[in-house]
């Protein structure tokens, strides 16, 4: 698993870097999660890996053009922003798989207030 949370790591990077995010988008799948299958993801991820996949593979490339590009090219800026955030999205299912299914959860404080104290730095004023 370690495979994956690596790509999707090198992607996200891939997407903070400078320049307009359809660029951004298009670096960001072709060179980390292009060679990515979706039976290599767990359960839960491959439909929605599957579906960007259709995304960036949806329109007909002219002769020699990469489909993810022309698909990319195509889009609104906004459709890439949500493509991006599908990328970011897979990343952190991806590390919360890794780490057994873990995810961050709301600490309460006062009469509901867990076992162990919580960091005065991580309670509301």
């Amino acid at each position: 698993m370690a495979y994956l949370s690596s790509k999707f790591r090198d992607a996200v990077v891939a997407l903070c870097d400078s320049g307009p995010v359809k660029q951004r988008l298009a670096n960001s799948f072709i060179d980390h999660l292009s060679d990515i299958h979706e039976d290599e993801l767990p359960s839960g991820q491959r439909g929605i890996f599957a579906a960007l996949r259709q995304r960036l593979h949806g329109t007909q490339a002219m002769t020699g053009e990469d489909p993810i590009l022309a698909s990319v090219r195509k889009m609104s800026s906004n459709q890439a922003a949500d493509c991006a955030r599908c990328i970011v999205d897979l990343y952190t299912a991806t590390i919360a798989q890794e780490q057994g299914g873990r995810s961050l959860h709301i600490v309460e404080t006062g009469d509901a207030a867990p076992a162990m104290a919580v960091p005065e730095f991580l309670l509301k004023p």
